[in-house]
């Protein structure tokens, strides 16, 4: 998206919004390092457009940053009456 421009002004933007979107979207955010907040990202987008870093640089960035958004909740284990019941009479 940054590299291709396919929009004639907002392509660095459009790729900020869609990064934060997926995430949000997949159930996780960006946590930033100590005191870079959201310029981190910025910075990230802009170092691609001008010096076209690798992938693995790219995905190591993210991997530092991208946390879960929520925690899984853990549901009690309950074992529903109907099959309890059929369990004992050897139907399950």
């Amino acid at each position: 998206m940054t590299r291709n421009h396919g929009f004639a002004d907002g392509n660095k933007r459009t790729a900020f919004l869609i990064v934060d979107l997926f995430l949000y979207r997949c159930g996780y955010r960006l946590e930033s390092k100590r005191g870079e907040g959201r310029r981190g990202l910025e910075r990230l987008i802009l170092r691609i457009v001008e010096n076209h870093p690798e992938f693995d640089e790219i995905a190591d960035w993210f991997k530092l940053r991208i946390r879960r958004r929520f925690k899984k909740a853990r549901l009690p284990k309950v074992e529903h009456a109907r099959v309890g019941r059929y369990k004992r009479q050897g139907r399950a």
